[in-house]
């Protein structure tokens, strides 16, 4: 049980670390963070925008980064606000420019590429059953991580 444990935790650590350093590598060519990634990819995903509270949810990063990396977007030409009216930035939806649609394109060919190389060696059934679990154990961990984390919080 502990090897199973060791063997989880180690894989899924190296998987992300991993992706961490492509994705900082590959958004260095662009001058920009590999923290942005995320944000231009799920932009792209809402092409009538996101909030950086929805934005926070969906990459699961906090909200000073996420501000941080709309500020520099908003910077670069890639994102923008379309009517801020009365509302604060937090609560108005930032959209992608046409420069940062080319951007988001430029990087879902590399996440293609990525994608296509390294599933290579997987079947369609493999790689079925592998989501399917891994979204069984992530359902279970966030299940558990919701008792553990609010023990202690009442007593």
């Amino acid at each position: 049980m502990i090897d199973r444990f060791g063997n989880f935790v180690g894989t899924i650590s190296t998987i992300h670390k991993n992706i961490q350093k492509i994705k900082s590598n590959k958004m260095k060519e662009f001058g920009l963070s590999g923290n942005y990634v995320m944000c231009l990819f799920y932009l792209a995903q809402y092409p009538e925008g996101l909030t950086a509270t929805n934005l926070c949810e969906l990459i699961s990063i906090d909200k000073a980064a996420t501000s941080r990396a709309l500020s520099e977007l908003v910077e670069k030409g890639y994102v923008y606000y379309p009517d801020l009216g009365n509302h604060k930035k937090y609560r108005t939806p930032a959209v992608l420019t046409e420069k940062g649609r080319e951007m988001t394109g430029k990087i879902e060919d590399i996440i293609c590429n990525a994608v296509d190389k390294i599933g290579s060696s997987i079947t369609d059934e493999e790689r079925e059953i592998m989501y399917r679990s891994l979204d069984k154990i992530s359902e279970g961990i966030e299940d558990l991580a919701k008792v553990f984390c609010s023990k202690g919080k009442d007593d």
